[in-house]
C-alpha cells in the first residue's frame, strides 16, 4: 500500500537495464526483492508485471494510474509518466515479457562474485514466477476476466467443445509465457556448481517449481490439438536425474532437502503426465488408472535407484531418521513414491498375482517371466532395504529406520525407555512404505518356490 508507482510502470522501468550487464546486475536485485516482498505479503502484481500483464495487474486501470503519477512529488515519477505517453504517442505497448532477460542473466559466463550474486537473483525470479501458488492465481485472475467479459458480450448458438479447449489451453499458455525447459536446463547447472552454495541451493529448491509447472502444462494438453512435450522424458537421458541424485550427498542440509523434494516430484509428474497421456478422453476418464505406475515413472524410478542405491542411500536413511519431523516427513514420501504402484496398481493386488502364478505354473513357465509392469518398483522396494553388497558403504539398509518410526511412541527396552514418537501421518507413511517392501518381498518369495506367496 506505501508504494507510490505501480507494479506495471515500476517493473517495466527497472526490467529494461537487463539487457546491459552493467545495469542489469542491480536491476535483477531489485525484480528479485519485489518479487519476494510481493510473496510475503500476498501481491501478485509485480510478478504478473514480469510476465507482462500489466493490464490485469491493476484493477484501477490506466487513468488511475497516470493520476497516482501526477499527483506524486517524485521526479522519477515525472519521468516514467512521460516516458508511458510517449510510448502511448508512438503506439507502442508496454507490455513486455521480461522473462526471456532473466534466463539471458543466468546464462552470463564467469565465477566472480558479482556473477554469481546476480545469478542467484535470477534464480530468485524464476522461483517466485514459477511458484505454483502464483500461477494458480494468474490463471484464476485470467478465468475470472474472460468470464466478466463474456458476461458482458453475452452469446449464443452452439458450442465446439473441443475447439474451446483448445481455445482455453492457448490462452492459457499465454497468460504463463515461461521458457521451462531453458530454464530447467539452467537450474541444473547451476545445482551442480559449488562455488556458490547460496545459488546452488537456490536452484535446487526452484528445480520442483518447474516440475510441477511442467506437469501441468503436459497434463491439459494431453487431450488437445495443443502440443507441448515434456522434458520428463529426457532426465534420464540428459543427466538430470544423476545430478540431482548426487545432491543427496551434498554437504550443505537445505540443498538435499531440496534434492530430495525434486527427486519426488519428478517421479510424482511423470506417472501423472504418463497416466494423463493414457486415460481415455470422455466421459469418466481417469477412472481406470487411477494409482498405476506407467512406462515412463518405471524408467525414471530405475535410473534413481541405479543412483542412490550406492552412496547416496546411507544419506537416504539420514533423512528417515533426522529429529526434524518435516525431513523425515520427505524422506518417507520420497521412498513412497518410488514404490507406492505397489500398494495402489490393481496389477499388484494379491487376487491379481495369484492367477498369473496359476497361468505360469500351468503353462510351465517361470513365474519372473510374467511380466506385469511393476518390477521396477519391486525393484526399488528391495534396493532400499537390501542394498548392494558389491558397492563400498551401499549395504545400509533403510527398513530399520522405517520401522523404528513405526515403532515410535512404544516401549524400546526392558528398562522402559520410550522413543519419542513421531507424528501420525509421518508413521503412517512409513507403514504404507513397509507394507510395500512387503509385497516386493512376497513377489521374489514366489517366483523361487514351487507354491505361490499369493495363494492363500
Amino acid at each position: 500500500d506505501k508504494m507510490t508507482i505501480p507494479a506495471s510502470i515500476l517493473v517495466p522501468a527497472v526490467a529494461r537495464h537487463l539487457k546491459r550487464r552493467k545495469t542489469g546486475e542491480y536491476a535483477i536485485r531489485v525484480l528479485a526483492t519485489l518479487l519476494q516482498l510481493g510473496s510475503v505479503v500476498g501481491d501478485d502484481s509485480f510478478g504478473l508485471a514480469v510476465l507482462g500483464h500489466s493490464v490485469i495487474v491493476n484493477d484501477d486501470g490506466g487513468a488511475d494510474e497516470e493520476e497516482k503519477l501526477m499527483n506524486s512529488d517524485s521526479t522519477h515519477s515525472i519521468q516514467l509518466l512521460s516516458d508511458r505517453r510517449k510510448g502511448a504517442t508512438n503506439n507502442t505497448s508496454s507490455n513486455h515479457n521480461y522473462v526471456k532477460d532473466v534466463l539471458k542473466v543466468l546464462e552470463w559466463n564467469g565465477n566472480d562474485i558479482r556473477t554469481l550474486s546476480a545469478q542467484e537473483q535470477a534464480v530468485k525470479v524464476i522461483y517466485y514466477i514459477t511458484d505454483p501458488n502464483f500461477i494458480a492465481g494468474a490463471l484464476s485472475m485470467k478465468e475470472s476476466l474472460e468470464e466478466d467479459e463474456n458476461d458482458v458480450s453475452g452469446g449464443s448458438g452452439p458450442v465446439d467443445v473441443d475447439a474451446v479447449s483448445d481455445e482455453y489451453n492457448d490462452r492459457m499458455d499465454e497468460m504463463i509465457q515461461i521458457d521451462i525447459h531453458r530454464a530447467f536446463r539452467s537450474m541444473l547447472d547451476h545445482a551442480t556448481s559449488s562455488a556458490s552454495p547460496s545459488l546452488q541451493r537456490w536452484a535446487t529448491a526452484c528445480l520442483r517449481h518447474l516440475i510441477t509447472e511442467d506437469q501441468r502444462r503436459a497434463c491439459s494438453v494431453a487431450h488437445s490439438s495443443s502440443k507441448y512435450e515434456s522434458f520428463s522424458s529426457q532426465l534420464v537421458s540428459t543427466g538430470g536425474v544423476m545430478i540431482l541424485c548426487s545432491l543427496l550427498n551434498s554437504e550443505d542440509g537445505e540443498t538435499r532437502a531440496h534434492a530430495t523434494s525434486a527427486l519426488e516430484a519428478i517421479v510424482i509428474a511423470t506417472r501423472e503426465i504418463g497416466l494423463a497421456l493414457h486415460e481415455p478422453s470422455g466421459k469418466g476418464r481417469g477412472l481406470s488408472r487411477v494409482g498405476r505406475g506407467t512406462e515412463r515413472d518405471s524408467t525414471i524410478v530405475d535410473a534413481i535407484i541405479s543412483n542412490v542405491g550406492g552412496s547416496g542411500l546411507p544419506a537416504l536413511a539420514h533423512l528417515l531418521i533426522s529429529a526434524d519431523e518435516s525431513v523425515s516427513m520427505m524422506g518417507c514420501s520420497f521412498i513412497l513414491s518410488l514404490i507406492s504402484p505397489l500398494l495402489t496398481d490393481p496389477r499388484g493386488s494379491g487376487r491379481t498375482l495369484q492367477q498369473c502364478s496359476n497361468i505360469a505354473t500351468s503353462m510351465a513357465v517361470g513365474f519372473e517371466e510374467k511380466d506385469d509392469g511393476l518390477s521396477s518398483y519391486r525393484n526399488a522396494a528391495i534396493a532400499l532395504v537390501v542394498g548392494d553388497d558389491t558397492v563400498q558403504g551401499s549395504d545400509v539398509s533403510c527398513l530399520p529406520s522405517l520401522i523404528e518410526i513405526v515403532r515410535s511412541g512404544v516401549d524400546s527396552s526392558s528398562w522402559g525407555g520410550r522413543n519419542k514418537a513421531r507424528p501420525l501421518k509421518v508413521q503412517v507413511k512409513a507403514a504404507e512404505c513397509i507394507a510395500a517392501v512387503a509385497l516386493a518381498v512376497g513377489h521374489v518369495i514366489g517366483m523361487h518356490t514351487d507354491q505361490s506367496a499369493y495363494d492363500p
